[in-house]
């Protein structure tokens, strides 16, 4: 039996761990019938259903709502500037002047001036042309040390290291308005203290990073364990949409916290203020992960079950506990089947990654649903996330990472459908991926620019947003690989960022923090 609730204003259903109203599971087809995709500048957009808000019906399905619950920051990157002296040639003072009682008569003081300045000369002579060999030497490629401190400053802005702590859970989120990207990026530096970061795309595909001067809370950001971020529209009275980014963290009270940041629009200046769910007081396992993409949110409950919080329903900040309980401190990840928003949310099209016992990477397709209606929603998917994921193994919390893309039209039918790959550090250290891109089976590799990893890394992807139509933005449907399809992970003790080109990873670097 599939669960549903209203969309807009709908009643309250939520009493205890009755779950949500009961009714028949939609149809739905994979893009709306009444609505049409368009193609502007290049972004692709869908109209939005002609049943109104109040009248939709969602049914994510979740089993049991149980209670309710609060998020994190941003780092500095330090270059220093190492310089040398340039190269000097020693000028003798000349020789020691003999003591008075030895003093030589007017005639040989006479002859000791002129040997000294023969000696002065002599040594200008020989410095002149030293030089001039050093300076020929130099215009013709040869190395010197003031060369050396010339190069420094630029290799120091690339080789510096991320200030980042090891091991620090990394949240990331982007998007894309009209001609805009934008990433968002946090994480922990070695004081322990949660760092933001924006970067706006430059010309030629490079981000330009920043700190932007952002208000956060007062003690919002404290005693941090993990962190996640996502992109969307914001929950706001403004009159006009506006995008915002919500960074959801747990702390080490075991509870989940989170901030808001619209990013433009009349709240921007506010910065980032407190979500509701600060006062919920949602208790997790002490070892819990966080994962979020649109209208989810799961993490591991106290019980060390998984729960998950849906934003859309009318007690956004009541948990729902699904049927699965990964090993104590698992990894997760979560991530959208389908590119369209409301059967995401309506009708089971999204994914979860967590791990067993045996080590085993589990990925459970629709996870709010009973198992007998699955296959109603979502058809061969089903098989094909069941059958042929190959349930990589990776030490017991090691780090994973999952994202979704917009399917390659040349390789589907249908402008509906995603790829979704699955990034994995195993027992060699690499990190390996899984991935999926067609109706027929997973596959693995293991790309050479994501070998060498540091052991434990965390692992953080970017999947960019997809919504509805709401207020002045139009429908906007999961977007296909771009320059904001990126991941993170620490090598060196650095902060890496790959970018996925095909199933390949390109331009691995660095990442070039203010």
């Amino acid at each position: 039996m599939a669960w549903t609730a209203q969309h807009a204003a709908r009643p309250s259903n939520f009493a205890g761990d009755e779950g949500l109203e009961p009714v028949p599971v939609p149809s739905t087809p994979e893009v709306l019938s009444d609505g049409k995709i368009y193609y502007d500048d290049g972004k692709e957009v869908f109209t939005a259903s002609s049943v109104a808000p109040s009248q939709r019906t969602f049914s994510p399905t979740l089993t049991t709502a149980t209670e309710a619950t609060r998020t994190p920051d941003k780092p500095f990157h330090q270059m220093k500037l190492d310089t040398e002296d340039d190269d000097k040639i020693p000028i003798s003072d000349g020789p020691p002047v003999p003591p008075k009682d030895n003093q030589p008569d007017n005639r040989s003081r006479k002859k000791l001036f002129i040997i000294i300045g023969c000696i002065v000369a002599i040594a200008v002579i020989l410095a002149a042309v030293l030089g001039g060999v050093l300076g020929s030497r130099k215009n013709n490629g040869g190395s010197s040390s003031s060369e050396e401190a010339t190069a420094s400053p630029s290799a120091s802005a690339t080789s510096a290291p991320s200030k980042i702590l090891a091991g620090s859970s990394v949240g990331v989120a982007a998007f894309q308005n009209g001609n805009d990207n934008e990433i968002y990026l946090s994480y922990k530096n070695p004081d322990n203290a949660v760092k933001f970061f924006r970067a706006s795309e430059t010309t030629g595909g490079t981000f330009d990073w920043k700190t932007p001067e952002l208000q956060v809370p007062a003690n919002a950001l404290d005693n941090v364990t993990a962190m996640t971020m996502f992109s969307g529209i914001d929950q706001s009275s403004d009159v006009d949409a506006q995008i915002e980014v919500q960074l959801l963290y747990l702390d080490t009270n075991a509870k989940l916290k989170g901030l808001n940041y619209v990013t433009a629009g009349q709240s921007e200046s506010k910065g980032f203020t407190k979500l509701d769910v600060n006062d919920t007081g949602i208790t997790v396992s002490p070892e819990s992960d966080i994962a979020a993409w649109g209208p989810f949110t799961i993490y591991q409950n106290a019980n060390n079950s998984l729960s998950a919080l849906w934003w859309q329903s009318t007690t956004p900040w009541t948990p729902y506990t699904l049927q699965y309980s990964p090993i104590v401190g698992s990894k997760l990840s979560i991530v959208p089947v389908s590119r369209n928003a409301s059967h995401v949310s309506g009708t089971g099209w999204w994914a979860v990654f967590y791990q067993n016992e045996d080590g085993s990477i589990q990925a459970v397709i629709d996870p709010g649903h009973w198992p007998e209606t699955r296959s109603q929603n979502l058809g061969d998917v089903i098989d094909l996330w069941t059958t042929t994921y190959p349930k990589p193994k990776v030490p017991l919390k090691h780090s994973f990472a999952a994202f979704s893309i917009a399917r390659d039209p040349n390789k589907v039918n249908t402008s509906s459908k995603v790829s979704t790959f699955l990034l994995y550090q195993d027992d060699s250290g690499d990190i390996k991926q899984a991935w999926v891109d067609n109706d027929k089976t997973w596959q693995t590799s293991a790309p050479d620019l994501l070998k060498g990893a540091d052991n434990g890394t965390e692992i953080s992807c970017i999947t960019t947003p997809a919504w509805e139509k709401d207020r002045t933005f139009d429908g906007l449907l999961l977007q296909a690989a771009s320059d904001l399809t990126k991941c993170y992970f620490q090598k060196g003790g650095k902060l890496m960022e790959v970018r996925l080109s095909g199933t390949n990873w390109v331009d691995s670097k660095e990442l070039a923090l203010p």
